[in-house]
C-alpha cells in the first residue's frame, strides 16, 4: 500500500487508511499493526508525520519515529494493546543509550489500553534464567506500557493511559520531556506487580510535570537517574499537581550511586494512597545516594489501608547523601492509622535495604498540621531520626490528638547525629513530648522558642 499524506506535506487521516473499528476501553475489531506501522514509518521520509487518530485502533507493538505526532479528538480514539503481545505498545524508533536520534515526539489526547489482562508480566523470566534488575532485561522483558529510551522533546498531554501490565511509561536518556493532563486510571489493579505510573532513569535534563493522576499498583512517579545505569545523573525537575486515587505507592526518587538527582520541585500533591508516601533514598543496600536539592511542597495525602507489610507505612522517607532537603506545606487529616509523617534512615524501605548512615547536609520541615481525632490511635511519631544531619530546622508544626497513646514531635534515635537542631513555634495538643532523645544520640546545639504543650509554654534553650 502507497502511503500518501491527507493533505499538506506531513498530515494523514486514520480514517483515510485504517479500519476503526476497535473499542479503546473492550479491545476488538481488526488488527491493523502493519497499515498503522506503515504509515508511522513515513515520519522519516517525508521528513515528519502529523497523525490524527479519529478512532479506535487494535494494534501490535508499534515504533515511532522523531518529528512525529499523534493526535487524538477524544478519549473514545486512541490504540488498543492485542492480547498476549508481552510487548509496550509504543516505543522510540531508535533505542539509544548515547545519541539521541528521535526528536519531537507528540502524543495529544487519547486513550492507550495496555490491555494487562491478556499480557505476561515478564515474559523473559523462567526458573532457569531467574529474575534479574538491569538495563537489558528491564527495557526487553517487562511488559511495560510505553518506553522511550533516547529522545528529545518528549510531549505527552490529555492521554488516558489505561491498564498498564507492569510500568506505564518509561523515559530514559531524554532532554526536555514534558507530561500534562494524564490520566492512569488503572480499573485491574494486582497485588505486588509492579503496575507503576511514570518512570524516568538518566540520564536526563529538563522534566517537567503538570497535573498527572490516578491509581498505581507501586510507585505512581518514580524519577530513578542511576538505578539502571551507573553514574547517570537527572537535573531540572519540576513536578507540580499529582492527584493520587488510592495508589500503592506515590513519588520515588532513587540515587544508587553516584548519578546526581539535583534541583527538583515537587507541589501539590493530594489524594489518596495505600502504604507509602514521598520516599527520597538509594533504596538497595549498596546505595550511597547523591542529591543534590530538593524542595517538597504542599502535600494533603490521605493514607487508607496498609498494603505491603514488608515495610512499615510512611508518608515520606528520606535517606542516602543529600545536600539540602525542604519539605513544606504538609497536612494529615484524620488518617487511617498511626504512620510516621517523615522516616530520616539508612533503612530504605526494608530489612534488605539497610545501607550506611544517612547524611543530610540541611533539612527544613515547614508548615505541618497533623489533626486526628480518634480516640482508640496508637502511639504516634511525627518526624524521627537515626541519620546524621548537619543542620536540622523543624517550625511552624501542630499535633492535635485525641487518642490517650504518646505522641512525639521529633524522636532522635540511637546513633543519630544532629549538629544544629533548630525548633521554633511548634504545638502539641495531647500527651506527649515535643523531642525525645534516645540513648547514644548526638546533639549539638539547640534552639527553642515559642513551643506549646497543651497551652503551657515551653522555656526556651539556646
Amino acid at each position: 500500500m502507497t502511503i500518501t499524506p491527507t493533505s499538506g506535506r506531513f498530515f494523514v487521516r486514520a480514517d483515510q487508511y485504517l479500519k476503526l473499528d476497535s473499542n479503546v476501553q473492550s479491545g476488538g475489531g481488526t488488527d491493523q499493526t502493519d497499515i498503522l506501522q506503515a504509515i508511522l514509518d513515513m515520519a522519516p521520509v517525508w521528513g515528519g508525520l502529523h497523525l490524527y487518530l479519529n478512532g479506535a485502533v487494535l494494534t501490535k507493538k508499534l515504533r515511532i519515529h522523531g518529528n512525529t505526532r499523534i493526535e487524538c479528538p477524544n478519549l473514545n480514539c486512541g490504540l488498543y494493546l492485542c492480547d498476549g503481545q508481552d510487548s509496550p505498545l509504543l516505543v522510540n524508533a531508535h533505542y539509544s543509550t548515547g545519541e539521541i536520534e528521535d526528536k519531537g515526539i507528540s502524543l495529544l489526547g487519547g486513550t492507550y489500553n495496555f490491555n494487562c489482562a491478556h499480557q505476561n508480566r515478564y515474559p523473559g523470566f523462567s526458573p532457569q534464567t531467574g529474575f534479574r534488575l538491569d538495563r537489558e532485561f528491564f527495557t526487553t522483558e517487562w511488559s511495560h506500557g510505553m518506553i522511550f529510551y533516547g529522545v528529545k522533546d518528549l510531549l505527552i498531554r490529555d492521554c488516558c493511559l489505561v491498564n498498564q501490565r507492569t510500568f506505564t511509561v518509561v523515559v530514559a536518556n531524554f532532554h526536555n520531556v514534558v507530561v500534562e493532563n494524564v490520566n492512569i486510571p488503572l480499573p485491574e489493579c494486582y497485588f505486588g506487580e509492579n503496575q507503576d505510573g511514570f518512570h524516568f532513569f538518566g540520564p536526563g535534563t529538563g522534566l517537567t510535570i503538570r497535573n498527572i493522576y490516578g491509581r498505581s499498583g507501586d510507585d505512581f512517579l518514580a524519577i530513578a537517574p542511576d538505578e539502571l545505569t551507573p553514574g547517570a545523573s537527572i537535573t531540572d525537575v519540576t513536578v507540580d499537581g499529582v492527584y493520587l486515587r488510592d495508589a500503592d505507592q506515590v513519588i520515588r526518587m532513587i540515587s544508587r550511586g553516584t548519578g546526581r538527582l539535583d534541583r527538583v520541585f515537587v507541589r501539590n500533591v493530594y489524594g489518596t494512597y495505600k502504604s507509602f508516601g514521598i520516599a527520597i533514598n538509594p533504596w538497595f543496600s549498596d546505595g550511597v545516594g547523591n542529591y543534590g536539592s530538593i524542595c517538597i511542597e504542599n502535600v494533603h495525602l490521605q493514607p487508607t489501608a496498609h498494603k505491603y507489610p514488608y515495610c512499615e507505612p510512611y508518608m515520606f522517607r528520606a535517606g542516602g547523601c543529600i545536600a539540602n532537603l525542604r519539605i513544606r506545606g504538609v497536612t494529615c487529616l484524620d488518617p487511617a492509622d498511626s504512620r510516621t509523617l517523615l522516616c530520616i534512615s539508612h533503612d530504605y524501605g526494608e530489612e534488605r535495604s539497610r545501607g550506611r548512615p544517612a547524611h543530610i547536609k540541611n533539612l527544613v520541615i515547614e508548615d505541618v498540621t497533623v489533626q486526628d481525632s480518634a480516640k482508640d490511635k496508637d502511639s504516634f511519631v511525627c518526624i524521627y531520626s537515626d541519620a546524621e544531619i548537619d543542620q536540622l530546622t523543624v517550625k511552624n508544626v501542630t499535633l492535635q490528638r485525641s487518642s490517650e497513646a504518646e505522641s512525639v514531635m521529633l524522636q532522635l534515635r540511637s546513633g543519630s547525629r544532629t549538629d544544629v537542631l533548630r525548633i521554633s513555634d511548634v504545638t502539641l495538643q495531647g500527651k506527649g513530648c515535643l523531642v525525645s532523645v534516645e540513648e547514644d544520640a548526638q546533639i549539638g546545639c539547640q534552639v527553642r522558642r515559642d513551643n506549646v504543650i497543651n497551652g503551657e509554654k515551653e522555656s526556651t534553650a539556646n
